[in-house]
């Protein structure tokens, strides 16, 4: 049986203040959780795609490049080199969870580690649960306030309860290997948010149909 490192990161905010617009005083309408599974040690090959991108748009900062804060142009370059990483590479997966907001039953709001937990959990689960071993690696919207642990003991519960599996969990430190891999998250949330919060979908058209997209209550 193989194994799997997960990477993780989110676009939009986990604000419940849906009476003003979205930038305006209110919270964003969408919430979106990118993730990448990586089969044996091929969670290295998407950093591979932003050191292309690094090389291509001539980024000399060391200091990380946000979906919100580049140009269209890069965002087309991303998806296509997006694409074709996955064609050429079967042991990538890309997972995509987007939640409307406003769907979402009241009494859920504001609970947002746990929100933002399962909501990571259900994305993943089905892909590695027949794996032996898998290690997560998320951002830091749970860090601190006893919640490091959420999404790990959610995932457990999910895989060995729900799904009856036997598939090994644990955690990962967020390291300077991991960054451009992370880096590539961030761009795949942010693709498939900008499509759902804004209609920006040049980047979402390219790249949609080579990701798995998970909407509970859609």
């Amino acid at each position: 049986m193989s194994n799997a490192l997960v990477l993780l990161d989110e676009s939009g905010d986990l604000g419940w203040q849906l009476n003003l617009p979205y930038r305006q005083g209110g919270s964003s309408r969408y919430f979106t959780v990118g993730a990448i599974v990586g089969i044996n040690d091929n969670h290295r090959v998407p950093g591979k795609v932003v050191k292309a991108l690094k090389k291509e748009f001539d980024w000399t900062s060391n200091n990380e490049k946000k979906w919100i804060g580049i140009g269209s142009g890069v965002r087309r370059s991303f998806a296509h080199r997006a694409v074709k990483m996955v064609k050429e590479n079967p042991r990538v997966h890309l997972l995509v969870a987007v939640i409307d907001k406003q769907k979402v039953p009241k009494h859920i709001q504001g609970h947002f580690h746990l929100f933002y937990s399962w909501m990571a959990s259900s994305l993943i689960g089905p892909t590695v649960r027949h794996l032996r071993q898998v290690s997560i690696c998320p951002d830091e919207l749970n860090a601190g306030l006893g919640y490091d642990v959420l999404i790990e003991s959610i995932l457990r519960k999910d895989l060995w309860f729900h799904m009856r599996s036997q598939t090994e969990v644990s955690r990962i430190i967020r390291s300077k290997p991991l960054e451009d891999g992370l880096a590539f998250c961030d761009y795949l949330a942010g693709t498939f948010q900008s499509h759902f919060e804004d209609g920006d979908s040049e980047a979402y058209n390219i790249l949609k149909d080579h990701v798995y997209l998970h909407m509970p209550w859609s």
